[in-house]
């Protein structure tokens, strides 16, 4: 078998059925398996997929006790039989043609693995995916050529990517020191690629069925948070993120006590959306926003960081 592709769940059931679609029925001639993890989901996705799976010969699904994104891939990379791992989320949906575009990819023993990026379809976007999709494009250099790498490569991310399976047969993804979501990636592909393999970057786009709204938005800072701090502590560095924390609580405890920032940032945020309509891009007005989001955001990563250094400390 030619190709395999791993979905981790954990409770989201009604956003799996979409991703599955698109999963099951891939413009692709060859044979392939789709393999769901259920990481200890209590909303009925368990029956849901037996059911599902009585009707489709091509997916698979096994269930294990809750232990994270990390430990459910790793379980399914040892019950799949393809030669080529594709890595996806439950609540992603890809394009018809997603396996067909990276597997000619795989055209040297040097290529490790291909992936693409995944972001919130437009009319469903907050300010924040926006945010977030800023981020990428400046941080992760997200655009729309092909790039081939190393670390440095764009692509990575388990929402859209895939490695060829006798490398993860020696570099499996370190569910010990990444219990919780994020991190986990970025030291798989950090590993595969001091080992000498390349990163091939595609501009191929997942839609990501999870639209932020402000608690959303702190909450996936947080965990990123701890999973910035999991990753350095192990490749024994020290975040940016820890230097940041005092003048982040600094600028917090300011806004909080005077009053004009919670107020400036929540009139800012609720009017992005007639701001975004007036071709806003480049203004002052979004520069303002996205950099009142970009403290919050850093807050947040920073107090997650913090968790991880005193408790491995």
């Amino acid at each position: 078998m030619r190709v395999s592709v791993l979905v981790p769940t954990f409770n989201r059931k009604e956003k799996l059925e979409k991703c599955l679609d698109s999963l099951i029925f891939q413009d692709f001639d060859g044979n392939y398996e789709v393999i769901v993890i259920d990481d200890g989901s209590t909303d009925g996705t368990r029956s849901f997929l037996e059911d599902m799976g009585k009707n489709n010969e091509i997916l698979k699904y096994f269930f294990q006790e809750n232990k994270g994104p990390a430990s459910a891939r790793n379980k399914g990379i040892e019950e799949s039989k393809g030669e080529i791992i594709f890595l996806t989320d439950d609540d992603v949906v890809m394009p018809e043609d997603w396996i067909s575009s990276f597997l000619p990819e795989y055209n040297s023993e040097e290529i490790g693995g291909v992936g693409g990026y995944i972001e919130v379809p437009g009319k469903e976007r907050s300010v924040f995916d926006d945010f977030n999709e800023k981020m990428s494009k400046e941080k992760y250099g997200i655009d729309n050529k092909k790039k081939v790498g190393g670390f440095e490569s764009p692509a990575g991310g388990t929402g859209n990517m895939s490695y060829r399976k006798d490398i993860l047969n020696d570099f499996r993804f370190d569910e010990k020191n990444f219990r919780n979501p994020g991190g986990e990636d970025a030291d798989l592909k950090k590993r595969i690629c001091n080992a000498g393999y390349k990163i091939v970057y595609l501009p191929v786009k997942g839609e990501h069925l999870h639209s932020l709204d402000f608690f959303d938005f702190i909450k996936n800072s947080f965990t990123r948070g701890k999973g910035i701090g999991s990753y350095t502590k192990k490749w024994n560095g020290l975040p940016k993120s820890i230097f940041l924390l005092p003048v982040a609580i600094l600028t917090f405890l300011l806004g909080y006590f005077s009053f004009f920032f919670p107020i400036v940032f929540l009139i800012l945020v609720f009017s992005y959306g007639f701001l975004k309509t007036k071709d806003i891009s480049d203004t002052f007005f979004e520069n303002l926003i996205f950099t009142s989001i970009y403290w919050c955001k850093k807050l947040s990563e920073s107090i997650g960081v913090l968790m991880v250094y005193l408790k491995w400390n």
